[in-house]
């Protein structure tokens, strides 16, 4: 192939990857607004976590353990399931107190307790974590009475951390129950009533309908509660005066059950930074061919970054689309991740990290396809991974690389002595990029300069990693990993990732809707 030809090609694909993110990478909107008579309120989605790859398909509660830097779950049979804040599955446990109050739960840090309040026996129960974060049902419970506090219908608990003052909505009263503790009696109702330790603030004047979910944030003392119905967030002082609105539609938060503030999942932030956690319970699933879509939402309440005055937005035209549904291809890739030109083949190589998960699933995640879009051979990467999220080709000695978001590996692929991929001399060595350099939430991968360049998805990096002379990842010669950050770019979710040989440039792609460069 002549050089001339060569560039060409480049060009064409690099037109391919911008359009392959913005139309195939999960989208995320970045700000939402409030109708025109409430003050506005801005939140982007930070990142999400769908609970059914942790066993949880109805979440109703949610609750953060900071000892052990995990989220407690909690749906309505009485789980609770354990999700670490690099998400993982930590274990889980039955809890009885929780079967029915899901919603009603809270850790408070000064305790280090879960407290779940039973609106049918009007007590709030006060249960003890195991070493690993899960609740202990089988200690001892420390139980308060509450009836007296006359509580309508609880609709969920916060804690203060600093004094531990629990805040309980009362959806049928339109109110927010503030109680502080005694410092034997716990949240004893008539013991708080007797001691004047009961504040009551009124919901009434904000006119609002169905209220669920409560989350104090600490940073400045607000209180944050949703109306489902109308999919609002609504921030609030501690004088029940409403500060903002966030419109939940616009970050495509359908049915908030809960939520928890919680650290920052971008283990790059400042260590104090601290985003507000969603239950999003979605829809239930109602076979195995429509699962559940609840989710976890991270979102980030503070003002989103901006691409830098001055740059210089370069046109851009639709040049071609493939497409890769079962209507086209067969086998089909209906949640197409990674793409990459491979210059030996003239084609595109494609990587599906969830098609194993799909009715259309029949053994292939990885896709060869010529520049037109005819589908030419197949793959499969469940031998090594079962999330082929990004892929990248080193045209010099055509090694493959893929990347796992959910494990934080890159698998490198060697075609072996026949020079053809997917053939039974094919060899996988691994590196994994959480020990080796901290990377978390691995999602892209590209090549380029005999360079290998990672997106850093929640942590909106991009991690460089020399290959060193034997032009391998993770074969002793690697040269230090250096990153730098995109969110001061105004891309807070790194996705995608492209190499421009021609330029020695790399192409960035965000999953926020509103990041369309």
């Amino acid at each position: 192939m002549n050089m001339p030809t060569f560039r060409s090609l480049r060009r064409i694909f690099s037109r391919l990857l911008i359009l392959t993110g913005i139309v195939v990478v999960s989208i995320l909107p970045v700000q939402a607004w409030a109708s025109a008579q409430d003050p506005p309120g801005s939140a982007w989605v930070v990142r999400t976590m769908h609970t059914s790859e942790f066993g949880v398909v109805e979440p109703e509660g949610l609750a953060f353990s900071s000892p052990t830097n995990t989220f407690i779950v909690l749906d309505a049979s009485g789980n609770s399931t354990l999700i670490t804040m690099d998400e993982h599955n930590a274990g889980s446990t039955g809890l009885p107190e929780a079967q029915r109050n899901a919603i009603n739960a809270a850790f408070d840090p000064g305790r280090d307790s879960l407290f779940v309040l039973n609106r049918g026996r009007g007590e709030i129960a006060e249960i003890k974590l195991d070493r690993q974060g899960l609740p202990e049902p089988s200690a001892p419970l420390a139980r308060s009475a509450v009836h007296a506090l006359g509580i309508q219908d609880p609709q969920g608990m916060a804690f203060d951390p600093g004094d531990g003052r629990l805040f309980i909505l009362d959806a049928g009263k339109a109110q927010i129950v503030v109680v502080t503790p005694h410092p034997t009696l716990s949240f004893d109702a008539n013991e708080a009533i007797r001691a004047n330790k009961i504040q009551r603030i009124s919901l009434e004047h904000l006119g609002v309908g169905s209220l669920r979910g409560i989350a104090f944030n600490p940073t400045n003392g607000h209180l944050y509660i949703s109306e489902p119905p109308q999919q609002k967030l609504y921030e609030l002082t501690q004088a029940g005066e409403l500060v903002s609105t966030v419109d939940l539609a616009l970050l495509e938060i359908n049915n908030l059950t809960a939520m928890t503030f919680a650290p920052s999942g971008d283990t790059t932030d400042d260590p104090n930074a601290i985003n507000l956690y969603v239950v999003d319970s979605g829809t239930a699933a109602k076979s195995e061919t429509t699962p559940s879509n609840s989710q976890i939402v991270e979102l980030s309440l503070a003002p989103a970054a901006a691409l830098p005055p001055g740059t210089t937005l370069l046109p851009t035209e639709l040049v071609h689309v493939i497409d890769a549904s079962n209507a086209a291809w067969d086998p089909s890739a209906p949640d197409t991740t990674g793409i990459d030109y491979w210059p030996m083949t003239g084609n595109l190589l494609i990587a599906d990290s969830e098609v194993e998960e799909m009715k259309y699933w029949n053994g292939s995640n990885v896709f060869q396809s010529t520049l037109s879009g005819d589908l030419i051979s197949t793959c499969s990467t469940l031998a090594f991974t079962r999330e082929p999220t990004g892929l990248a080709i080193n045209p010099s000695n055509n090694h493959i690389f893929f990347s796992d978001d959910g494990d934080d590996f890159i698998f490198e692929v060697s075609l072996g002595a026949d020079g053809d991929y997917c053939t039974t001399d094919d060899t996988v060595t691994s590196t994994n990029l959480s020990d080796l350099y901290g990377v978390t939430d691995a999602e892209d991968v590209a090549y380029g300069n005999n360079t290998i360049f990672v997106a850093g998805g929640a942590d909106a990096e991009v991690y460089i990693i020399p290959l060193g002379a034997d032009g391998e990842l993770g074969g002793g010669d690697d040269g230090p990993m250096t990153h730098f950050d995109t969110a001061s770019l105004g891309f807070n979710v790194m996705e995608g990732l492209g190499y421009n040989a021609d330029n020695g440039t790399l192409l960035l792609i965000s999953s926020r809707k509103n990041d369309k460069y």
